[in-house]
């Protein structure tokens, strides 16, 4: 598997404007210096490309509060898949399929998303995020 390459702040910033989700965002814009924070968040104001993610983040008027903005708006989507993950699982069961491993996935899932939600962290997100694919692969 090929890692992307850390690409310099100015790449980086180029790059927003083709960025599609709030999670591009959140992952960028968690290791720029300052001075690139501030040009990030001028920029991501400035597109009109995706309506929707461009409306939630319009309210942010410093980068704390963009990042803010976008680690609830990621909270929220985890919520969802948990939701539905823990859904199928139960089905899974009710049919008779063997579900621990998955179920003490969701538990660690829960308590990941309460992590997220408490530190924003990239870091933590991610690791949310690769649990959930191992859900989905599980059931």
């Amino acid at each position: 598997m090929k890692k992307k390459q850390n690409l310099p702040h100015k790449s980086r910033i180029k790059e927003i404007s083709k960025l599609e989700s709030l999670e591009d965002i959140f992952v960028i814009s968690e290791n720029l210096p300052e001075t690139d924070k501030k040009k990030l968040l001028s920029k991501i104001k400035k597109d009109k490309s995706n309506k929707e993610i461009i409306s939630k983040l319009n309210k942010a008027k410093t980068i704390i509060e963009l990042r803010e903005y976008l680690a609830e708006s990621l909270k929220e989507d985890m919520e969802k898949k948990y939701a539905e993950l823990k859904d199928i699982t139960t089905q899974k069961r009710k049919k008779g399929s063997d579900t621990l491993i998955a179920e003490l996935k969701l538990m660690s899932m829960q308590y990941k998303m309460k992590l997220f939600s408490a530190t924003k962290s990239k870091k933590d997100y991610l690791k949310l995020k690769h649990i959930a694919l191992e859900i989905k692969k599980l059931i």
